[in-house]
């Protein structure tokens, strides 16, 4: 599966828990991306920064949702989980797309384009 098929699948996936309100999918989300960063042999200092990262907006998300939603307390609870563990998932989905990229190919074609010559327009440009 090469790059822009993971984007494709990682939007995809990100549109379709946009609009569940499934705590046990996010959580899915989560544990699947996980088992593809430690597959992928990711360190324990980018589960701890993905953590510190996600903390924020996690913690935001649930305060706001519990005591400012509307509804009974239930209610009000499952809908700040579910927002809680969504953002779990963006981040997690993000990190495991992230490294499973192959940069290899963008190096070289970086590579190729700092020996190309410059474009006309940059010729005429005044320093």
């Amino acid at each position: 599966m090469n790059e822009t098929q993971k984007l494709l699948l990682v939007l995809l996936i990100s549109i379709e828990i946009a609009f569940t309100k499934s705590v046990y999918l996010n959580l899915f989300l989560i544990i699947v991306s996980i088992l593809i960063l430690i597959v992928t042999k990711s360190h324990l200092k980018t589960f701890a920064r993905l953590l510190i990262v996600s903390i924020l907006p996690a913690v935001g998300s649930f305060t706001s949702f519990y005591f400012f939603g509307t509804g009974d307390e239930s209610q009000r609870l499952h809908f700040a989980l579910v927002m809680t563990t969504r953002v779990g998932a963006y981040v997690f989905m993000g990190a495991a797309f992230m490294s499973t990229m192959v940069f290899t190919n963008y190096y070289v074609l970086l590579n190729k384009m700092s020996k190309c010559p410059q474009p006309l327009y940059m010729a005429f440009w005044v320093h």
